[in-house]
Order: C-alpha cells, then structure tokens, then sequence
C-alpha cells in the first residue's frame, strides 16, 4: 500500500467517527447532573426523630407515574445513605442513564 491510499483510510475514519458522534453514537462522558435539594425537618408523630423532605425536585415531573414512585424511593434510600456514610458526601449518582446530585438544605431547629 502505498502513502495515498494510507492517508484516504485515515481520512474515512475520521469521517466515519465525525458521523457516529454526531448522532450519538458514542457515549456522553459528563452529563449535567440534576440537583435534588432536600432538607431533614422534625417528625409530628414522634420526638427526637427526623423525617425527609424532598423540595421539589423538577427531574421527576415528566416521567410515567411507576417509573417515577421507583425513582423517589431510590433517591430516599440515597439520602439516607448519604447521610449515615460521609464517604459519599456530594457524590453524583446515576438512575436510569441521568446524573443526580443531592443538596443538603441546612435549616435551624
């Protein structure tokens, strides 16, 4: 093979890479991560104990009614693991291929 038909290779490839990530065909490596604020209010029922409270998390309004009661109670079980464990302080996690971050309102009692 000689010089010009080496380099009419490389350039289909690069052609053919161009179009695949054009109409993406290779995986995004940084999604923007949806912010999910919540916050840790006092219980009614009980003393001494604390309760969730998820503010409004926008991510979730447009999905199926199932999909999205699965994806709540992913996102309590995350803040509680977030919140007993500080190795995973602020760390984004994904469900159903969209980025999560979770940001602890702070709130005086």
């Amino acid at each position: 093979m000689n010089k010009k038909t080496i380099s009419i290779i490389h350039v289909v490839l690069v052609v053919l890479t161009f179009i695949s990530v054009l109409k993406g065909g290779f995986p995004r490596v940084y999604d923007r991560p949806e912010i999910i604020p919540y916050k840790l209010v006092p219980s009614v029922a009980e003393i001494d104990v604390l309760t969730i409270e998820i503010i409004e998390p926008n991510c979730i309004v447009d999905i199926p009614e199932i999909q999205r009661e699965e994806t709540i109670e992913i996102i309590y079980q995350r803040i509680k693991l977030q919140e007993t464990g500080y190795w995973i302080l602020n760390d984004v996690f994904w469900i159903d291929d969209k980025p999560y971050i979770l940001i602890k309102i702070k709130e005086s009692f």
